[in-house]
Order: structure tokens, then C-alpha cells, then sequence
């Protein structure tokens, strides 16, 4: 996310300024607020609704300006969630088959553990 981020960050333009410029903190926050379901770049990054642009210039209109292929980045970002989503996929199955062993080895340990106390029981009687 981050690479992606940084290379949107060095390409847009608000006004003529290079926005990667003017926020330095612009990949972070691009990070932060990535919409996966937006319909194009400014969107998908919330660069619309940056309040250090709002705040500072609100009566001006921003005008952003890309020098990369949009469509290229929103490929790349899809690439992304669907490999995230695969991910998270896999570390549920791996927690569903951690709990599973838990849960079986605590099973048998209470069972052992009754069995034991049954045997210290009988004899101390």
C-alpha cells in the first residue's frame, strides 16, 4: 500500500503544485482514508477532502492534475485488496484450526485430569 501510495503522492497536482510538496505527510494519510470501492484516484485517497487544503485555501478550487495512469493505479490497488482478502482468509482458517487443537488439547487434559483424581481418590479411601 505504502509503494502505491508514495507513487501517487510524487504524481498528483493540485493547482500546479506537486501535492507530495505542499503535505508531507500526504502518503500517511492517503494510508488512512484508501476507500477501495471509489470510482476514481482522488476518491479512492480522500485527496479531495484533505483539511490541511480545505482549511487553509476554502474558497479556492482545487484543481488536481494527474501525471499517471489512473486506471493503472486502481488495477494495482484491486491487485492489493484481493490479496488482502486472501490473506485475512488465511489467517482465519489458520486461527479456526489453532482453536480446533486448543480445544482438543484441553478437552483431553480435563478428561486426563478427572481420571487422575479418580485414582487419587480411590486410594485414599
Amino acid at each position: 500500500m505504502q509503494d502505491v501510495c508514495r507513487y501517487v503522492a510524487s504524481n498528483v497536482y493540485v493547482n500546479g503544485i506537486k501535492l507530495g510538496y505542499v503535505i508531507p505527510e500526504l502518503e500517511q494519510y492517503m494510508a488512512d482514508n484508501y476507500d477501495p470501492h471509489a470510482t476514481n484516484i482522488i476518491s479512492m485517497f480522500a485527496l479531495d477532502q484533505l483539511p490541511m487544503l480545505q482549511n487553509t485555501l476554502p474558497e479556492v478550487p482545487m484543481d488536481f492534475d494527474l501525471s499517471i495512469h489512473p486506471e493503472e493505479i486502481q488495477e494495482i490497488m484491486q491487485v492489493r485488496l484481493d490479496q488482502y482478502s486472501e490473506t485475512v482468509a488465511m489467517l482465519q482458517a489458520y486461527k479456526d484450526q489453532f482453536v480446533a487443537s486448543v480445544e482438543l488439547a484441553w478437552d483431553n487434559y480435563v478428561e486426563r485430569t478427572q481420571v487422575t483424581v479418580q485414582m487419587e481418590m480411590d486410594l485414599n479411601r
